[in-house]
């Protein structure tokens, strides 16, 4: 939508000093240009995952949508070889043996459902993998990059590890801290201190939270 195209601009433009915008078909053509630029640097992985985070979670439907990423008016795909069943249904429709359009709204729902399940539990596996890692090795000092700024918290992604977590606003040097109009600076007012998504920190680890699934961090 154009709330995250907007977004995506304004990371763009921060990261290459330039002002990017375009239409979709374009803007695809934009981020992997973008991704390449940085493709050899160690915050290409906060890149791709700031991208991912601004763009339209994928879903089935019957809709004949665009793909964004892709710049495709129209759109479906498979896997081959067939590992789920919306890859049965991609079949079963092209062979004309799903004709009632109820039932297939339904599959679609049970299709995106399974995705969602399915992309959760890998997600909280690797999240407790990583949470075992870092609780094994407190004392070490990590790299972490500033993914974004959201309410009293800057959330770190520690590559080591894969996991995202955060740091207290609090623990800062003591200041008033004003985040920039496009959300991707936040500014000491009195010292100047700033801290940009992207930036590279060295952190500790101030606890390791398996009830939240949650690490905190500090600046070393």
């Amino acid at each position: 939508n154009e709330r995250n195209k907007s977004k995506l601009e304004d990371l763009f433009s921060f990261f290459l000093k330039e002002k990017i915008s375009g239409t979709n078909s374009r803007m695809s053509e934009n981020i992997n240009h973008f991704l390449t630029l940085f493709q050899s640097k160690d915050v290409y992985k906060v890149l791709s995952l700031l991208v991912m985070k601004k763009m339209q979670k994928a879903k089935y439907s019957t809709l004949p949508d665009d793909h964004f990423g892709l710049g495709f008016s129209n759109y479906t795909h498979f896997t081959s070889p067939i590992r789920r069943y919306a890859d049965l249904l991609v079949h079963q429709i092209i062979k004309g043996n799903i004709k009632d359009s109820n039932s297939l709204y339904g599959l679609i729902e049970l299709c995106n459902e399974g995705e969602l399940k399915s992309q959760l539990c890998e997600r909280e596996y690797q999240t407790l993998k990583g949470l075992r890692f870092l609780n094994s090795k407190l004392s070490n000092t990590y790299t972490g990059f500033i993914l974004e700024f959201k309410g009293a918290k800057i959330f770190v992604h520690n590559p080591l590890s894969g996991l995202t977590g955060y740091i207290l606003k609090r623990s800062l040097p003591r200041d008033k801290y004003v985040l920039s109009k496009n959300r991707l600076v936040l500014t000491g007012k009195s010292r100047g201190i700033k801290y940009k998504v992207g930036q590279r920190l060295k952190v500790k680890i101030e606890k390791v939270d398996f009830t939240s699934h949650e690490v905190c961090f500090y600046i070393s």
